[in-house]
């Protein structure tokens, strides 16, 4: 298996703009997310469920709202004051219409980092459709 970087930052939190007019820092700290709920997507695999479980701790969440998919964990982010853990790249979620809503402010005293990338076998090539993908999330990280 081979695992290829295309991004790696400290995480972010997502909040929408309408329940963010009051903090409207350039960046959080933990101890302010913690009026918060922090939204996560359930995990069925066992893998990513440690995942999620260690990236609550870390936050130090006092508040959780799990949901079994994104776009009910995207409602619960626009019409609470709620907010996600996602990677801090804002460009590109302003490049994706979907999350107009959204505005991304990098945490700053975060004790893990989150990394974009690709995992697949070694002996194996990309198809054509594959390489055209992959493009186009990278695209989506370069600054």
């Amino acid at each position: 298996m081979v695992f290829e970087s295309i991004y790696s930052s400290k995480p972010a939190a997502m909040f929408s703009l309408e329940h963010n007019s009051k903090n409207p820092e350039k960046e959080v700290c933990l101890k302010d997310l913690h009026e918060r709920s922090l939204t996560i997507i359930a995990e069925k695999l066992p893998v990513f469920d440690m995942v999620n479980k260690k990236m609550c701790a870390a936050m130090g969440a006092r508040s959780l709202i799990e949901v079994n998919d994104r776009t009910t964990a995207h409602e619960f982010i626009r019409g609470k004051n709620a907010y996600a853990c996602v990677v801090n790249c804002a460009p590109a979620y302003e490049k994706i219409p979907f999350f107009s809503y959204a505005k991304v402010v990098p945490i700053v005293d975060a004790p893990f980092l989150f990394e974009v990338g690709w995992v697949y076998r070694k002996d194996t090539y990309h198809s054509d459709l594959a390489v055209e993908f992959i493009r186009e999330v990278e695209g989506l990280f370069m600054i």
